[in-house]
C-alpha cells in the first residue's frame, strides 16, 4: 500500500541520497613518473598498479562512476590474476577496449594525463614475458 509523503520532506530525503557521504568527487590524479616507468608490468603487483593508476586518471576526467570502463578494468584485474594460468595475450585482450576508450575521450584539456594513461596501458601490453620455471 502507498504512503504519503509531505512534498518537502521527499525533497529532503531526495537532497540527502544526491549528497551521500559514500560518493566522493576524484581528486586529481597523482602521476610520479618514476612510479609508472619504474614499475614491473611483468608481475601480477605491477599490472594491478597500472590498472589502479589508469583507473585514477579515468575517474577524475570521467566521473566518478563509469560503469563500462569499471566493468573492463574489472576483467583486466582478473586476467592479471590469473597472467600466469591465462597468459599474457589474455591479458592484451582485455587491456584493447581499454586503450580504445582512453583514445576516444583525448581532448586539449586532458591530454596528457589520458595520454599517460595509454602509456600505462602499453607498457603493460609490451611487458617482457618472462618464462618461469
Amino acid at each position: 500500500m502507498g504512503t504519503v509523503v509531505a512534498l518537502d520532506h521527499f525533497r529532503h530525503l531526495r537532497e540527502e541520497c544526491v549528497d551521500a557521504p559514500g560518493f566522493r568527487t576524484p581528486k586529481r590524479p597523482r602521476i610520479v613518473g618514476s612510479q609508472i616507468w619504474g614499475a614491473d608490468y611483468t608481475s601480477a603487483d605491477g599490472i594491478v598498479f597500472g590498472l589502479l593508476k589508469v583507473r585514477e586518471i579515468a575517474s577524475y576526467y570521467f566521473g566518478t562512476y563509469d560503469e563500462e570502463f569499471d566493468q573492463l578494468l574489472m576483467e583486466a584485474l582478473e586476467k592479471a590474476y590469473y597472467h600466469d594460468l591465462l597468459g599474457h595475450e589474455e591479458l592484451v585482450r582485455a587491456i584493447a577496449p581499454l586503450k580504445e576508450i582512453l583514445a576516444e575521450m583525448i581532448n586539449d584539456d586532458n591530454r596528457k594525463p589520458l595520454s599517460i594513461g595509454l602509456v600505462v596501458l602499453d607498457l603493460m601490453e609490451k611487458a617482457p614475458v618472462h618464462v618461469r620455471k
